[in-house]
């Protein structure tokens, strides 16, 4: 079957992205990724494999073949069985050809670390970042500070979190490419204005960093 970094190379000839994304993406197929409902880095946005496909092909027990491969995007006539195999890993039927979705390739993607005091924080970061970028954040991820090797991480001596994050635009969305630095900044202001004492890494963002008040900052970020 066709791996899914073969299918990611063919929409991105065709100007478009296949958003799911594995680190075992070189070798893994879209059959196993559909059969074990794949999540990867940019289900916030995206969502699961299972999100990911309009229709399948599915081969049953008795060798017969399920034809369930439709392509709309709207189609409420009967029951939806596609994802009666989807995440089944194989025990109902194998998958041997699916239509899937793609999307506007973005145009630009920064990537962030931002520290943060405690849990909570971050998941206000989150909610803050998602309305401000039209819901365009792709990934999040909590990097426990003793739990990682990250030179980043061990630089930070005041923070018990990090969250690691990163948004592309499409073509046409807003807030521009050069603006979504000055975002990220402005969010992390808003929140240490609100007694959150949050961190932005500067090498990560691509902009120096203006804070709202140096000592956090200073105290926060490696350089």
């Amino acid at each position: 079957g066709v791996t899914l970094a073969g299918v990611q190379a063919a929409a991105n000839d065709a100007g478009l992205a296949f958003p799911l994304s594995l680190a075992s993406e070189g070798s893994c197929t879209i059959g196993g990724n559909l059969s074990t409902n794949a999540g990867g880095t940019a289900v916030l946005r995206y969502g699961n494999a299972r999100d990911l496909v309009l229709g399948i092909e599915v081969v049953l027990a008795d060798g017969s073949v399920l034809d369930l491969a439709r392509s709309l995007r709207k189609d409420n006539t009967g029951y939806d069985l596609r994802h009666l195999f989807i995440g089944a890993e194989g025990t109902l039927g194998i998958i041997t050809a699916a239509s899937l979705k793609l999307f506007p390739r973005p145009r630009t993607v920064e990537t962030a670390f931002i520290a943060v005091p405690q849990l909570e924080a971050a998941v206000k970061l989150l909610g803050r970042l998602r309305a401000a970028t039209g819901d365009a954040v792709t990934s999040f991820e909590f990097l426990p500070r003793n739990e990682t090797g990250a030179e980043f991480l061990r630089n930070i001596h005041c923070f018990n979190l990090s969250a690691a994050l990163s948004f592309g635009i499409p073509v046409g969305d807003v807030p521009s490419v050069v603006d979504q630095p000055r975002l990220i900044l402005a969010i992390a202001r808003d929140l240490y204005r609100e007694g959150v004492d949050v961190a932005v890494h500067e090498r990560f963002i691509g902009t120096p960093l203006v804070a709202p008040s140096p000592a956090p900052y200073e105290r926060a970020v490696a350089t």
